[in-house]
């Protein structure tokens, strides 16, 4: 695992998913293995691009996401996930 981390909240800010996906492709040619996410960032939007951007690139790194405000159990986790499997 990268010793560096890319975060995923600033992915919901940038103002095309094109650019979401340029910065997460960049960090990951550049070596950074390790993602960070959360469902809070920007309403899921944060983590939609960078599923889109890790799509065809999903064995090469390890995605982290966390819940935080809906709850601390497997039930709210697996609702804020669930995206994942549509």
């Amino acid at each position: 695992m990268s010793i560096f981390g890319l975060g995923g909240y600033h992915l919901g800010l940038v103002k095309t998913i094109t650019e979401a996906v340029r910065i997460v492709h960049e960090g990951i040619d550049a070596g950074v293995n390790f993602l960070d996410n959360a469902w809070e960032y920007h309403d899921g939007e944060s983590e939609r691009r960078m599923g889109r951007a890790i799509a065809d690139r999903r064995d090469s790194v390890f995605l982290m996401t966390k819940v935080c405000t809906h709850g601390r159990d497997a039930n709210v986790a697996l609702r804020c996930v669930s995206w994942m499997n549509r």
